[in-house]
């Protein structure tokens, strides 16, 4: 991986990752292969989206990178809009359709979007990666359950993308994939932790508990994993104590708790 992904995966300096993504963005809207396609656009976008959790919600800076990711999700949409997003590859949809549900309406998302770009991706499975495929069902399940469809079948939408985990960590790229795992984790873990808190019926149960701070337990662990002297992810590690810290919860009180014996964790 190069030093420029290296750097947005493990918090490096966040003005020198932008200068970069802008310079890309330059080179490829130069190119005529590209300009009229929508990848300069989902490149920015990614990195911008990338930047928004490292402040508080609202940070001027996080408003603005949200605002502007969403601005080139858009854009990168538009341009595939006539073919209903048939031309827009898996791991672009991944992209827009998080973007796009992520951030805030009056700041240019849309879940309607993001749901119609997730869906038609979703029907090319044999072209993805399973974490792409993984990622974008639960995409469409954190949409539905905005959307108001039932909660069972939202659940069942995470329980499907937790059993992609062995075809994950079975990619060919062993360090992405732990990375990429690390978020699916983290994402079925919080999830499975948050509708405890609402009327779920038969799934309100211990064993969903349970099954949701494992997953964080694990999830904590492989962004901690140190590879040739580096973390493997500090910015999701950060991001996971984020949303554990949102809702009231120590990072001890998790389920199966144990600090790594080689973890020593870093200084700021």
């Amino acid at each position: 991986m190069n030093a420029y992904k290296e750097a947005i995966w493990n918090r490096g300096d966040a003005r020198e990752i932008m200068r970069e993504a802008r310079r890309r963005f330059r080179v490829l809207m130069r190119d005529s292969e590209f300009e009229h396609t929508p990848d300069p656009h989902v490149a920015l976008a990614s990195t911008h989206y990338s930047l928004v959790k490292r402040y508080k919600k609202f940070d001027p800076r996080a408003i603005w990178h949200a605002w502007r990711a969403a601005k080139h999700a858009n854009a990168a949409a538009n341009l595939d809009a006539v073919s209903h997003y048939k031309n827009i590859t898996p791991d672009q949809a991944d992209v827009l359709s998080t973007i796009l549900t992520k951030v805030p309406k009056p700041l240019g998302g849309s879940l309607s979007r993001a749901r119609s770009i997730a869906r038609v991706a979703l029907h090319r499975a044999e072209e993805m990666l399973p974490h792409t495929y993984a990622f974008l069902i639960l995409r469409l399940a954190e949409i539905d359950l905005a959307l108001g469809f039932a909660k069972g079948v939202v659940l069942d939408k995470y329980i499907r993308a937790k059993s992609l985990k062995e075809s994950v960590l079975s990619e060919e790229d062993k360090v992405m994939a732990k990375r990429q795992w690390c978020r699916i984790a983290s994402a079925i873990g919080l999830f499975y932790i948050d509708i405890l808190e609402e009327d779920v019926g038969r799934y309100a149960d211990d064993r969903i508990t349970c099954e949701g701070e494992e997953l964080l337990v694990e999830a904590l662990r492989l962004s901690r994993e140190v590879l040739d002297g580096r973390q493997l992810s500090r910015d999701q590690e950060l991001k996971i104590l984020i949303e554990l810290r949102n809702r009231g919860i120590k990072e001890s009180d998790l389920a199966s708790w144990t600090k790594p014996d080689d973890w020593e964790p870093e200084t700021e």
